[in-house]
């Protein structure tokens, strides 16, 4: 598994490219490429013209892609504000501009770093970077002619500022200096933090320029020192991003009293790697490959690039947290799995246990079935069978059910008889009947209806008397069981 970035550094003069490919193994440069850009004429078609001949080599519609914009299309402003929150800082940051800029705000798009540190008297650092929207409106009409779309776009050497910041010591800082003549760029660097930023603009004069540099630096490190209640950390070097690594020698004053050692930028300094390609020039390529390396981490650039790019980084900075998630995910998911496992084992246990029971219950109730496949299904029909068979046998047994020998009485009588039985008495041959009736007649009517059972050998009245209301019989009937079968 594999993910493709491309970093696009557009200079002055040129268009440098690095694409980048993460695999589980590490990160490697899999192509480079350096084209001309005349910016003498119109921006836009120069530009698509540069970029058109690549378009297919390094595939930049299937494949991300990131860009840097020239840095002298940025404004850059460092600011201190009593607040850290962006949400806050970039509702109050156009009106803090303001003042500051020749350009209207509303014809800009902004974007700012702060720093987590607060100075001493609880003031956050933030570094406004600005660009019109007309430049950057024809930059993303060229990219898009181009084939390059939902790209990621930040400006000048800021990948590569990020990049170093990050792997600057504890306890120490650096600057950077960006060259794209006429229009030069100085980072203030700390750990994992870029301080401040300036940008300045210098004639061209080759015979004077180192001087005009040297006096830019040290004029800027004055100026900033100034600001500054604590005293900043020295530099302890300088890194120069030029395609002139001797332009500044080997030191360059900072104050009439520090001197600081001027060190050029190294390709390993940005990707330790034992293949780069083999027309791989560092002092044009450094950008470019932090630019995709930076991307690849989803590091918090400065952004004028579209909002789907920035959900993507989103997803490459959280990966880590989002597969920690995963894991956490799939550690509950098994133990659910596990525990609904464990629960349907010793539900099936006491399921066991139940159908046991229940066949014991059958066999013990029924010994002559010698297999039991459904007990509950079979036992409805012995049942059945066992009343079908009291039917059928006109007998009266030990093992009938009083209940159901009551059931066949009333069963028995017609529903017009106007009787009403108060007692009985049950004896293994015969049973006796106490009840009242409205008349004499009605009692030989019951004993008549209760002679046809089947069951019933003979029926007798044992007794009938009318009682001193005289409107009621009461009587005792006595029934003989017949206990054998017809």
């Amino acid at each position: 598994m594999s993910s493709s970035i491309i970093g696009i550094d557009i200079r002055h003069g040129a268009v440098h490219i690095a694409s980048v490919d993460a695999r589980l193994g590490g990160k490697t440069v899999t192509a480079c490429a350096s084209v001309p850009l005349n910016t003498q004429d119109d921006l836009a078609p120069v530009l698509t013209a540069a970029l058109a001949p690549l378009a297919e080599i390094f595939n930049f519609a299937n494949t991300t892609c990131a860009v840097t914009l020239p840095p002298n299309h940025a404004y850059y402003r460092n600011l201190k504000l009593p607040i850290g929150k962006k949400e806050k800082i970039r509702q109050i940051l156009p009106f803090e501009l303001e003042s500051s800029l020749a350009t209207p705000v509303d014809s800009l798009q902004i974007d700012f770093h702060v720093s987590p540190h607060p100075t001493p008297n609880g003031q956050y650092p933030i570094v406004t970077v600005a660009v019109e929207d007309e430049a950057l409106t024809v930059f993303k009409t060229a990219l898009e002619e181009a084939g390059i779309k939902d790209n990621s776009i930040t400006i000048g050497a800021w990948p590569l500022a990020y990049w170093l910041a990050q792997n600057c010591p504890p306890d120490q800082s650096c600057l950077l200096l960006d060259a794209d003549p006429p229009f030069w760029t100085l980072y203030h660097l700390a750990p994992k933090e870029i301080k401040w930023v300036r940008g300045f603009r210098l004639p061209q004069h080759p015979d004077k320029l180192q001087q005009q540099i040297a006096r830019e630096v040290q004029a800027t490190w004055t100026a900033c020192q100034a600001q500054e209640l604590v005293p900043l950390i020295q530099p302890d070097r300088l890194y120069l991003n030029s395609l002139d690594p001797g332009l500044l020698g080997e030191t360059i004053a900072l104050t009439p009293t520090q001197n600081c050692p001027v060190m050029p930028i190294q390709s390993d300094q940005i990707l330790k790697s034992d293949t780069y390609p083999q027309d791989w020039q560092p002092v044009e390529m450094n950008n470019a490959l932090a630019l995709a390396l930076s991307q690849h981490q989803g590091a918090p650039l400065i952004e004028f690039g579209s909002r789907g790019w920035k959900f993507d980084r989103f997803l490459e900075k959280q990966r880590p947290r989002l597969i920690q998630l995963a894991a956490l995910t799939g550690i509950v998911l098994l133990l659910a799995i596990g525990n609904l496992w464990v629960e349907n084992h010793f539900a099936k246990r006491q399921l066991s246990h139940l159908d046991q029971q229940i066949e014991n219950h059958f066999t013990s109730s029924f010994p002559d079935v010698k297999k039991v496949v459904a007990p509950h299904r079979q036992m409805v029909s012995k049942v059945a069978e066992l009343k079908k068979e009291l039917g059928q046998n006109q007998t009266v047994g030990r093992n009938v059910r009083v209940v159901d020998i009551l059931y066949s009485i009333s069963e028995a009588l017609p529903s017009p008889l106007k009787v009403r039985f108060s007692s009985t008495a049950i004896g293994p041959e015969m049973m006796t009947l106490d009840g009242k009736a409205d008349s004499f007649k009605t009692v030989d009517q019951v004993k008549e209806h209760l002679d046809n059972i089947p069951w019933v050998r003979t029926a007798t009245i044992a007794a009938a008397k009318m009682n001193r209301s005289g409107k009621e019989v009461n009587f005792k009937l006595r029934l003989n069981f017949n206990t054998k079968a017809s």
